[in-house]
């Protein structure tokens, strides 16, 4: 026990959560409690806004000797390091405003970072978009955009999109260049990171998937209002990505437009939301669904709005999951590989995610002006073949179990954790030095000593105004 290296896991962990980063901690640590002392830190005033207790919302935790793994508030973070010092401090960054608060934690404690997504533009998106302050906007603009920063004014008195907004200005580099050890679950991101010489340390661990999952079981599709015969295409999003669910509707309007009558009533749509449809205003739900429904009949459209952990076996209800996710700075989401693994054949929008999938585990199509037509003609093909679906089911399970186990994670951590020893306590160095100036900072600032010198050098550490 008192051997075990002691480590503070900085990640959303509640099975009610969506992001890929709880999905991957939740399958991970439980593997690896019986080597490594872990506490998990978390946000938990999303649940507390939605009105569930911050303790009910997290299933315990339980490593393999059935030790329960602390949880805690991330607040209390520096009063337990403080007692009881962590060995390796571990971050997951994620393009999801539930992890926003990791990255104000990882510029206190250098250590470790995840990187599920490089485009991190959610977690800067409330500092955009609701800000008042005309200096902190201008600042945030200039320091990531430099010269292109006054056109992003003029979008933003205007009002813009958040869809175009997130596809033409990315953010998150700065934290990527920041974190010491980047750790990213796509090889592709990883080849990406070197190129750019933005980080001279990247690794890459596999995500890594709940095996005990019983996937032959039949879930309930009577509950879920879909008949035994029907043909079922699953998809997840919410109503902020407006542009992807659109995709998703237009490209199944296409599919349907080449059935016949009777096939036509086989087939449903299974909408896997994020949050419930309450939480809109009343206007921009109006406007949405008779976006939506003008494109697809009513009685085709099913949502489902449970609990997160059901997702498994909701994705089981699929014969077809769709993702027409389009932007290579992002990773494969946690709905897909759940659906991987409960057997459904996946068609994706050609990306640096499926890169990492077998060409036999899933169905691609080409991005583009192609994409809608090519989607609508590869459901025609997956609904004709039954055969074909079976030989997808069959691979995509496989390649999850071979490829996604959490015991291959483990292993990967376990020899990055010897491999950046030396790299993690050099940057903790580092910053207990800056700290120790800001102290003298202070103290001198406090006093009202001339010694510019030390209050000059506080303020380049820490980006203090005058």
């Amino acid at each position: 026990m008192s051997g075990r290296k002691r480590i503070a896991w900085i990640s959303p962990i509640s099975n009610r959560s969506t992001t890929a980063s709880a999905y991957f901690s939740r399958n991970l640590l439980p593997t690896l409690a019986s080597e490594l002392a872990f506490e998990v830190f978390v946000d938990d005033s999303g649940l507390k806004g939605a009105g569930h207790s911050p303790v009910s919302s997290f299933s315990q935790l339980r490593g393999g000797d059935s030790e329960t793994i602390p949880i805690h508030h991330y607040h209390r973070l520096e009063l337990i390091h403080g007692k009881q010092p962590f060995d390796f401090f571990v971050y997951h960054f994620e393009d999801s405003a539930e992890c926003a608060y990791v990255q104000k934690i990882a510029q206190l404690h250098p250590g470790i970072c995840f990187f599920h997504d490089l485009r991190l533009n959610r977690l800067y998106q409330s500092r955009i978009l609701h800000t008042t302050a005309a200096k902190d906007f201008n600042d945030l603009m200039d320091e990531h955009f430099g010269a292109e920063s006054v056109r992003l004014g003029e979008y933003h008195m205007r009002g813009w999109s958040v869809d175009v907004f997130d596809r033409m200005y990315p953010l998150g580099q700065s934290d990527i260049e920041q974190s010491p050890i980047a750790v990213t679950v796509n090889q592709e991101f990883c080849k990406e990171l070197l190129s750019h010489g933005s980080n001279r340390h990247c690794y890459f661990i596999p995500p890594c998937v709940d095996l005990s999952q019983n996937t032959a079981t039949s879930c309930d599709r009577a509950s879920l209002g879909i008949g035994s015969s029907d043909f079922v295409i699953g998809f997840s999003g919410d109503c902020s990505s407006s542009q992807h669910v659109h995709e998703v509707f237009e490209s199944c309007a296409m599919f349907l437009h080449e059935l016949s009558p009777s096939e036509r009533e086989r087939v449903r749509l299974l909408w896997m939301r994020e949050g419930s449809l309450s939480d809109l205003d009343i206007q921009r739900k109006k406007a949405f669904f008779e976006m939506l429904h003008g494109l697809l009949p009513n009685d085709v459209i099913e949502i489902f709005e449970g609990d997160i952990s059901s997702r498994e076996s909701v994705a089981e209800c699929c014969d077809v999951f769709l993702c027409v996710e389009t932007d290579d700075a992002r990773g494969l989401s946690a709905d897909v590989i759940r659906a991987m693994l409960a057997g459904c054949c996946c068609i994706l929008s050609e990306s640096s995610a499926c890169s990492e999938l077998s060409s036999s585990s899933v169905l691609t199509v080409p991005r583009g002006q192609a994409m809608l037509p090519s989607i609508a003609r590869t459901l025609v093909e997956v609904f004709s073949s039954p055969v074909l679906r079976e030989q997808i089911s069959a691979s995509s399970r496989t390649f999850c179990r071979e490829h996604f186990s959490p015991e291959s994670a483990s292993q990967k951590f376990l020899s990055l954790l010897t491999e950046v020893r030396e790299s993690c306590d050099s940057a903790h160095a580092v910053m207990d030095e800056k700290v120790s100036r800001a102290q003298n900072g202070l103290i001198a600032a406090s006093s009202g000593t001339t010694d510019e010198a030390i209050l000059t050098r506080a303020r380049v550490d820490f980006a203090w105004d005058e």
